[in-house]
C-alpha cells in the first residue's frame, strides 16, 4: 500500500484546543489486534504521551465541521502523566516547536505526526486540560482506523 498524506485534528474538549498536522504512513484493514502509542516531542526532548491502555473511553464516530470525529478520554492517571510529558519537553511553553507522533502497530499500521496548537498548550499549562480529545480525521475510513486502534474489545 502506498504512503498517504492525511490530516488529523485533535481537539481538547475542555478548552477547544486544536492540534493539527500531516500524517504519513501505511495503513491496512481495520483490526483491533494493535498497539497504539503517542509521543510528544518538544525543544527539550521526547516523552511518551499515552498508549492504548491509557485510553479510558472511545466514543462513536460522528461528523464534525472539519471531518469525521472520534472522541477519546484518557484515564485520570494517564492525563496527569501526559501533562507531565508536555511540561518535560516544554511543549506547553513552545507549542510551535513541538509535535505529537502517533503510531499504530500490529495488524493495523499507521504513523502520524501532528502539530500542537497554542490553545492546547495553554490548556495544559493552565491545568485546564482534562484528558479528553476529539480526534478529527479526513475521512470516515481514517476515523475508523483510529477508533479501531484505540478501542478495546
Amino acid at each position: 500500500m502506498s504512503v498517504s498524506r492525511r490530516t488529523l485534528l485533535m481537539l481538547s474538549t475542555a478548552a477547544a484546543a486544536t492540534l493539527a498536522g500531516c500524517s504519513t504512513g501505511e495503513q491496512t484493514a481495520a483490526n483491533t489486534d494493535v498497539a497504539v502509542t503517542a509521543f510528544v516531542t518538544g525543544p527539550t526532548g521526547r516523552q511518551r504521551l499515552f498508549e492504548d491502555d491509557d485510553v479510558a473511553s472511545v466514543g462513536q464516530i460522528s461528523d464534525n465541521d472539519s471531518g469525521a470525529a472520534v472522541p477519546i478520554k484518557l484515564t485520570d492517571s494517564a492525563a496527569a502523566a501526559a501533562v507531565d510529558s508536555f511540561e518535560t519537553v516544554s511543549a506547553d511553553e513552545y507549542p510551535e516547536d513541538a509535535e505529537i507522533e502517533y503510531e499504530i502497530e500490529g495488524d493495523l499500521t499507521a504513523q502520524n505526526t501532528l502539530d500542537i496548537s497554542p490553545a492546547l498548550a495553554e490548556a495544559v499549562e493552565n491545568g485546564e486540560w482534562d484528558g479528553e480529545f476529539l480526534l478529527v480525521a479526513n475521512s470516515d475510513s481514517q476515523a475508523e482506523t483510529v477508533r479501531a486502534g484505540l478501542r478495546e474489545e
